[in-house]
C-alpha cells in the first residue's frame, strides 16, 4: 500500500476512535457523573491524540512527533486493559453478589481498545521508518563521509522527563482502574515492591519501544532517534545494554557532561541524534551533492 493511503486510513481510524472516547467523555458530564480529579488521566491523553492527528494530518503527514508519543502511550497501556479485562470476567464476585452488568457497550469497547493496539502499532512502525537521522554527506562515491551531531544536553533532558511522566502517568491511571477489580493482595503494598515494579516496567518500556521501534515518547515529542557510532540502527545488543545502564545509580545526570553524552549510550556505544522527515534528509542529499559538484569557476 502507497505510504500517503496508509497514513490517511490510519488518521481515519484513530480519528474515529478519538471522537468516541471525546463523546464518552462528554457525555459522562451531560449524564452528570462525577470524574473529579479523574477526569484528568482521561481527557488528557485524548486531547493529546486529537492535538497530534490534527497537526499530522494538516501537515501532509510529515509532523508525527505528538502523534507518535501518543501512540506510545496507547501501547504501553495495552497490557494494563488487558489485564482489566482479565481480571473483570475472571474475578469471583461470591455466592450472594454478581458481576456487573456487561452491555453490548463494553464489548464495544474491547474491540475498540484492540483497534488501538492494531492502529498504534502500524502507526509507530511506518511513522518510524519515515524519520531519518539527520546525517549530512559530504564527497560522493567511495569518498562519501556521513556526519551527525548528537542531541544536546536539552533534548536528552526533555526525552528522560517525558519518558519518567509517561510511565508514571500510565501507572497511576492503571492502577486506579485495577485497585477495584483484582483481589487487594495481588497489588504491591510496600514501597520496596512498587519500586521493583517500576524498575520491571521501565526495563519493559525501553526494551520494547527502543528495540522494535527505535523510539520511546520523549524522542518521538522532540523528534530525536538512536544510532550507532556509523548513523545506523543500533542493534538489539546495544539497545539491551542502554536498558540495563539506566539502572546505573545517578546514570541520569551523566548527559550533562559537555558532550551531553550519558552512559547508557557511551557504554553501549550509541548516540541519540534529531531526526528528520525521509522529503527533507532527500532534499538536503540533493542540495549538498549540487553545491559539491558546482562547476569551478
Amino acid at each position: 500500500m502507497d505510504t500517503k493511503k496508509l497514513f490517511t486510513v490510519i488518521s481515519v481510524v484513530l480519528g474515529l476512535l478519538l471522537a468516541y472516547a471525546l463523546y464518552n467523555i462528554v457525555m459522562s458530564f451531560v449524564l452528570g457523573y462525577s470524574l473529579e480529579w479523574k477526569f484528568i488521566l482521561y481527557f488528557l491523553p485524548i486531547a493529546i491524540g486529537i492535538t497530534g492527528l490534527l497537526i499530522f494530518v494538516t501537515s501532509s503527514f510529515k509532523k508525527s512527533g505528538l502523534l507518535r508519543l501518543y501512540m506510545c502511550y496507547e501501547l504501553f497501556s495495552f497490557p494494563f486493559t488487558a489485564i482489566f479485562y482479565i481480571a473483570f470476567f475472571s474475578k469471583d464476585y461470591g455466592e450472594f453478589s454478581s458481576r456487573p452488568p456487561v452491555d453490548w457497550n463494553f464489548y464495544l469497547g474491547i474491540i475498540l481498545d484492540l483497534l488501538y493496539v492494531l492502529c498504534c502499532s502500524v502507526g509507530l512502525w511506518y511513522l518510524g521508518k519515515k524519520r531519518v537521522p539527520k546525517i549530512s554527506y559530504y564527497g560522493t562515491g567511495a569518498d562519501k563521509v556521513g556526519q551527525f551531531e548528537p542531541a544536546g544536553a536539552g533534548l536528552r533532558f526533555a526525552n528522560r522527563i517525558i519518558d519518567a511522566v509517561l510511565i508514571v502517568f500510565v501507572l497511576v491511571k492503571s492502577f486506579y482502574s485495577l485497585y477495584y477489580w483484582l483481589d487487594k493482595d495481588m497489588l504491591p503494598e510496600t514501597t520496596a515492591v512498587i519500586y521493583v515494579f517500576e524498575i520491571l516496567l521501565l526495563i519493559i518500556y525501553y526494551l520494547v519501544f527502543e528495540g522494535i521501534f527505535n523510539t520511546s515518547a520523549g524522542k518521538c515529542a522532540t523528534n530525536t532517534t538512536i544510532v550507532n557510532d556509523s548513523g545506523e540502527r543500533p542493534n538489539f545488543g546495544q539497545v539491551l545494554g542502554r536498558t540495563f545502564c539506566r539502572l546505573i545509580p545517578f546514570e541520569a545526570l551523566s548527559f550533562f557532561k559537555a558532550d551531553a553524552r550519558g552512559w547508557h549510550d557511551s557504554i553501549p556505544n550509541t548516540y541519540v541524534v534529531e531526526s528528520i522527515d525521509t522529503d527533507e534528509a532527500a532534499a538536503n542529499e540533493i542540495t549538498l551533492d549540487a553545491e559539491l559538484n558546482m562547476p569551478q569557476l
